[in-house]
């Protein structure tokens, strides 16, 4: 082979290469926002029927065999990233499988969210967990344009934790590929937010501005100005459920944000999860009492393992129906 020849198949090949890493879609990238019950209190292993051993080993329909391998060991997915803040505790990333609840013995609708959203999407998949306990979206997750406060410092300021998920994504995102070395350069898209929270709230009269505070998160969250610069990003919200009260103020606000006539401008690009209902064609349910949930932590949704994972789904579903009307690249 001559000389000039070999230099021209090597050029072809890296020119190859090279076309085929920016020919990879970009990494969607799905942020998780919310209290406890977006952390998640669902038990892994155990004996107990609320735990997510119990329910892959009990299921005659096959519903959730996708969690584990054939050997029972559960399954790590290559493509669906993930990354939990656990401040102050260590952070953790890592590929999707359970463990990334409140805990490395718990999930959280993450699990099967990522599973749904990776098989939905041809390239990589990144879910950003920016969620912590005990949390109110009045005090809290105050968004800017409501609380019209100086950039908060403290974790007790309000609008602290609003101000939190910012910074997550951002340092995540433009960390990449320390956190994932797997990350080939393609580019990232801001492709959506779930959001699940609202028990904080019943107290103290936040319910009563809870609707306008969740509307105004909603504009904040997309702003250029105030937040992630996503004009029109998808949201999708898991309603309350765990609330039993009827006329709860809080599930009222969340549902509201569905309401086509209240708000016309979140058509398409707003979604919300009824949690007090079956959802779908198959019914999925996401409330378990009695002895499928021996623990009975009804705030925690019992620490139902399936509660979690339906939620996750449920939610995932929802996202795929939504249009992005524009999205937010990376480029490291």
């Amino acid at each position: 082979m001559s000389k000039l020849l070999h230099i021209s198949l090597l050029f072809a090949a890296a020119f190859l290469a090279v076309s085929w890493v920016h020919a990879e879609s970009p990494v969607k990238v799905y942020v998780l926002v919310g209290q406890s019950n977006m952390q998640g209190k669902g038990a892994i292993e155990g004996e107990g029927t609320n735990t997510l051993r119990h329910m892959v080993q009990n299921d005659p329909g096959k519903e959730y065999q996708f969690l584990v391998k054939d050997d029972g060991e559960w399954v790590e997915r290559e493509d669906v990233w993930i990354y939990l803040d656990q401040a102050p505790r260590e952070s953790v990333h890592g590929g999707l499988k359970p463990g990334y609840g409140s805990s490395g013995g718990q999930v959280g609708p993450e699990l099967g969210l990522g599973h749904v959203m990776g098989d939905a999407n041809e390239g990589q998949v990144l879910v950003i967990k920016a969620c912590w306990g005990g949390k109110s979206l009045g005090h809290n997750f105050l968004p800017p344009s409501v609380g019209k406060y100086p950039k908060p410092v403290m974790p007790g300021d309000p609008g602290f934790f609003y101000h939190e998920i910012l910074r997550i994504v951002n340092h995540v995102t433009g960390n990449i590929g320390a956190y994932f070395p797997g990350y080939k350069g393609q580019g990232m898209e801001i492709a959506g937010l779930c959001y699940h929270q609202g028990w904080n709230d019943q107290y103290g009269g936040l319910d009563e501005t809870y609707e306008t505070n969740l509307a105004a998160f909603i504009k904040d969250i997309r702003s250029a100005e105030h937040g992630l610069g996503v004009p029109g990003l998808p949201v999708v919200i898991a309603t309350s459920g765990m609330i039993e009260t009827e006329d709860s103020l809080i599930k009222q606000g969340q549902l509201a944000m569905g309401d086509p006539k209240k708000y016309p401008q979140f058509v398409g690009n707003v979604s919300v999860v009824d949690t007090d209902k079956p959802y779908g064609p198959d019914r999925m349910e996401f409330k378990f009492y009695t002895e499928q949930s021996p623990d009975k932590v009804g705030y925690h949704w019992n620490n139902h393992a399936r509660s979690y994972v339906n939620i996750g789904r449920a939610m995932a579903a929802e996202m795929t129906k939504l249009d992005t009307i524009s999205s937010l690249s990376y480029h490291s």
